[in-house]
């Protein structure tokens, strides 16, 4: 499996020292896990409490009604600390459905504000429930 490369990392002016020791602890614990997935046999034994874990963002995101609820998820998963303009990128909904979105996500607990905006500063959000199921 190769990691996700992707085009351009656009994130700027993040306070990356608030961030960095989770980047770290998610690095390790995915390197174990994927230790772990070399040697389990059967692979849905492992897999069945992440897919349940996953499965309640994927509910209340469906929930929302949205035409866009697959490419949501998508862009979560594909970047899970990201700012609206990477999520607009990543995930190619509209501008104008976006920020509509975003908020709805941040309302039902979905996602996370990390980072206030300021100026020309974008928010910051982290989909915190992925980084858990990676740390635990």
């Amino acid at each position: 499996m190769k990691p996700y490369q992707p085009k351009e990392l656009a994130l700027k002016d993040i306070a990356w020292d608030q961030l960095i020791d989770l980047m770290g602890k998610a690095n390790r614990y995915i390197a174990r896990y994927d230790g772990l997935l070399q040697s389990v046999i059967n692979l849905d034994i492992l897999l069945a409490p992440l897919r349940t874990q996953e499965a309640v963002p994927s509910s209340k995101i469906e929930g929302t009604h949205s035409q866009f609820a697959i490419q949501c998820l998508d862009s979560l998963f594909i970047q899970p600390i990201f700012s609206s303009r990477n999520f607009e990128r990543n995930s190619s909904i509209p501008r104008s459905s976006v920020a509509r979105l975003l908020s709805t996500l941040v309302e039902n607990d979905i996602i996370k504000i990390v980072q206030q905006g300021a100026g020309r500063r974008p928010k910051i959000y982290t989909f915190r429930r992925l980084l858990n199921i990676v740390i635990q």
